[in-house]
């Protein structure tokens, strides 16, 4: 894969330059982060990104910021999506050294591009074997032993590991939830702005409001700790039947909306069962507009 990328302003300071060495020293450190426990949720932690920073400038004496690394994180983060989606869980791929990718007919690339347009780039020259694996170790956890334990290298994933297999988003339990939180707290705070918070007072006043909105979080927190959720399809899955409706832009609304509703598993498993495009679509677009309205409407009775 193409690893050196083109320049990164960042107003006045150190233009980001990538090129492989680079990029193997910031991935290396990122695998030492994440086994240090530095990355609980989607992202580092603010303590892990300093360190990650700190010992990137040491090693590379770049003094790249966090803005410039985590650009770095999500363009790895879609390249390697992209690959797995051009991979899925076919045997028998081998590894062409001189072209750098793999080593399969014209009209096996023809079949595939012609599904997942977005990885031409790899007809060219794709992922090696090793820099897979670490990106594996970067953006997808594995739990096994014994039997079933699975390499990235190893080929098809076996089922009883798939299921314990998760994207990095899967430990933010119930996102939509939350995000559903936030979002009334800061309606509040512009309740607030208006002056005309004295009004809620008449219908409970700021104490009762208060208490309901400290309600919904510890509702939400408590949600999130069941980590129960194992049967059914795997967020890998549905996530994979997600990208394979090219009439969804990754980096739009709806995508992004789907990904936190897959984290509740009959959501999940629901839309998985469908089977033609347009109906996923159209189910997806009606379950955002619900839960806008389920806001909306819960918005309205706290005031």
């Amino acid at each position: 894969m193409n690893l050196i990328t083109s320049e990164e302003k960042n107003d006045g300071k150190e233009i980001a330059q990538w090129n492989k060495n680079l990029v193997d020293i910031f991935c290396a450190l990122c695998v030492k982060s994440i086994e240090a426990g530095s990355k609980p949720g989607i992202h580092f932690d603010t303590k892990g990104w300093k360190q990650l920073i700190a010992e990137f400038t040491k090693a590379t004496g770049k003094e790249y910021n966090r803005k410039q690394l985590r650009n770095k994180w999500d363009q790895l983060k879609v390249d390697w999506k992209n690959w797995k989606q051009l991979k899925g869980n076919e045997t028998g791929l081998g590894w062409d050294s001189a072209k750098k990718t793999i080593d399969a007919s014209e009209e096996w690339w023809a079949k595939k591009l012609a599904v997942i347009p977005k990885a031409k780039k790899f007809r060219k020259e794709g992922i090696h074997p090793d820099f897979e694996a670490t990106l594996d170790r970067m953006f997808q956890r594995t739990v096994a032993t014994g039997e079933d334990a699975w390499t990235p290298s190893s080929g098809i994933v076996p089922s009883s590991i798939e299921k314990d297999t998760q994207l990095e988003d899967s430990e933010d339990s119930d996102i939509e939830h939350e995000s559903s939180v936030i979002n009334i707290k800061r309606k509040r705070e512009n309740f607030t702005n208006a002056n005309t918070y004295k009004k809620a007072k008449k219908v409970g006043g700021a104490q009762k409001l208060s208490h309901q909105i400290d309600r919904l979080c510890e509702a939400v927190e408590c949600r999130s700790s069941n980590k129960n959720d194992t049967l059914g399809p795997s967020i890998t899955q549905a996530i994979e039947e997600l990208d394979a409706i090219p009439d969804i832009d990754p980096l739009g609304q709806i995508y992004m909306f789907a990904t936190r509703l897959f984290l509740d598993k009959d959501k999940r498993e629901l839309f998985v069962a469908l089977k033609h495009k347009e109906v996923k679509i159209a189910w997806l677009m009606n379950e955002k507009n619900v839960q806008e309205e389920k806001e909306n409407n819960l918005f309205t009775k706290l005031f």
